[in-house]
């Protein structure tokens, strides 16, 4: 099983839910005279087609929050075999950014020069996934803090200036840590992800907050507008 299908879960849920109320109006047909049968078809044909968002968006963020989780303790042990979550295959990733969780770096703000090729080498193995255009949802100072400041020398505008630079398409949103982000936000990181060729990567810094709320915000709509 692949990353992409280990957490493309949701889908499968929604539906065996579904299926739960499919057998609920089988049983009622047995009860109903046979001109009723009808009208209970039409009902059960209605409701299959409306996923239930609200189910789907939770159990999104709780499949890539415990994704998330698993390779933060497994890059801080020293095993970076994994960067990302694929939450919808070949479409949407996402991550926490460079050296977030690094076993040497990770504790350092700002990164220091010495961090600069294992940064190069994080963007490097992003680029070799196929990924091909980054929404960044770090604030301003962030990005100046970690990237900037300790002379890290990656570019003259820091990590985003060195993401375009090595070819990414790159959209910034700013948005304030330990918050989460409205449904008006939300929205207008869809449409960017609806613009950029993909796959796209979003990441914020841990990824907890921000990034797994858009993200999961981003599949429940998609998987809706296949479903209907």
């Amino acid at each position: 099983m692949t990353h992409a299908d280990e957490y493309c879960v949701s889908g499968p849920l929604w539906f065996f839910g579904k299926i739960e109320l499919s057998v609920v109006v089988v049983l009622l047909c047995h009860r109903l005279s046979p001109e009723n049968h009808r009208c209970i078809i039409t009902v059960l044909w209605a409701a299959l087609q409306i996923p239930i968002d609200g189910h789907l968006l939770h159990m999104k963020e709780s499949e890539i929050r415990q994704g998330l989780a698993r390779i933060r303790q497994q890059t801080k042990q020293g095993n970076e075999s994994e960067l990302v979550i694929w939450v919808i295959s070949h479409e949407l990733a996402c991550s926490q950014r460079p050296l977030r969780d690094h076993p040497r770096f990770g504790c350092r703000s700002p990164l220091p020069p010495e961090a600069k090729s294992e940064v190069v080498r994080w963007v490097s193995r992003i680029k070799d996934m196929g990924i091909r255009s980054i929404i960044c949802l770090l604030e301003y100072d962030q990005l100046d803090r970690y990237y900037i400041r300790g002379g890290l020398n990656l570019h003259p505008d820091g990590l985003l200036g060195y993401y375009m630079q090595c070819g990414f398409y790159i959209r910034h949103f700013s948005i304030a840590d330990y918050q989460r982000p409205a449904a008006t936000l939300m929205d207008k990181v869809l449409e960017e992800f609806d613009r950029l060729p993909k796959p796209v990567l979003i990441q914020c810094s841990a990824s907890i907050d921000r990034t797994t709320h858009v993200v999961a915000y981003i599949a429940a709509k998609r998987y809706r507008m296949r479903s209907g």
